[in-house]
């Protein structure tokens, strides 16, 4: 019975072990499809920037990511320079609707 006792002690440990690996895993991989996710947003925005030569057009793709990847509803972007061109500030798009500069 001693003997059982240990065994099945020892198997519980075992499969509190395999549990626990398995909840972090499972979390990492969240974590990681998250970072994954950021990355390919980042690449989107890097990738749009640089096709941009003009200032607003930059200015406007700025506005629409930091709008599109946070939880706010409107953002402005501005220059502390005199002469520098306005940039209008831009709404966030309704949920589920994709809106911002063409390519």
């Amino acid at each position: 019975m001693e003997e059982d006792t240990e065994l099945l002690t020892t198997f519980a440990s075992q499969a509190a072990v395999a549990i626990e690996n398995a909840r972090l895993f499972q979390q990492t991989d969240i974590q990681l499809t998250r970072r994954v996710q950021e990355l390919e947003t980042l690449e989107r925005i890097d990738r749009e920037l640089n096709r941009a030569l003009d200032l607003n057009k930059v200015a406007d793709i700025t506005v629409h990511w930091s709008l599109e990847n946070s939880r706010v509803t409107a953002g402005v972007l501005g220059s502390s320079t005199k002469n520098a061109p306005t940039w209008p500030s831009c709404p966030k798009p309704a949920t589920g609707r994709k809106t911002g500069p063409k390519a």
